[in-house]
């Protein structure tokens, strides 16, 4: 036998043996490896499922955020609206009020210059007493 062959052969011995002790290691160290395997996939799935949850949860939010946000909206455009119709009808009532005003005075002066007229008039057999109550009654009835 050579010494190449010996070699050889030593170097399969040691590689046989190496493999030897990693199938005697393996067989200690697998169920270990099998058994944190399993751990941690159960723990995976319990954060799956609360994962899960956790997520209806957030989408929950998120739709709750989303509707809120549109009620909001909504609700500053109404806001909006009803403020113009505010100043809009505080505009009208101020004007009224003035109209109202001026009218108040316009007929106070249309009766007195009627009044004058009824009286310098020297004709009485026209009943312009009766007329001034007739426009009154008309005024009132409206």
């Amino acid at each position: 036998m050579t010494d190449k062959q010996l070699d050889e052969i030593k170097e399969c011995y040691d590689n046989i043996m190496s493999r030897d002790k990693f199938i005697d290691h393996a067989r200690e160290d697998i169920p270990g490896l099998i058994a944190e395997v399993e751990r941690l996939k159960a723990g995976n799935n319990a954060l799956a499922a609360n994962g899960g949850k956790y997520m209806k949860i957030a989408g929950y939010r998120y739709e709750l955020f989303e509707k809120v946000s549109d009620e909001l909206e909504k609700a500053e455009l109404e806001n909006a609206k009803l403020k113009e119709k505010l100043m809009s009808a505080h505009d009208e009532w101020q004007a009224l009020t003035i109209f109202l005003e001026g009218m108040k005075k316009g007929n106070s002066i249309l009766k007195k210059a009627l009044e004058l007229a009824c009286d310098e008039c020297s004709f009485r057999e026209h009943p312009y007493d009766e007329y001034i109550q007739q426009a009154q009654e008309q005024e009132a009835e409206k």
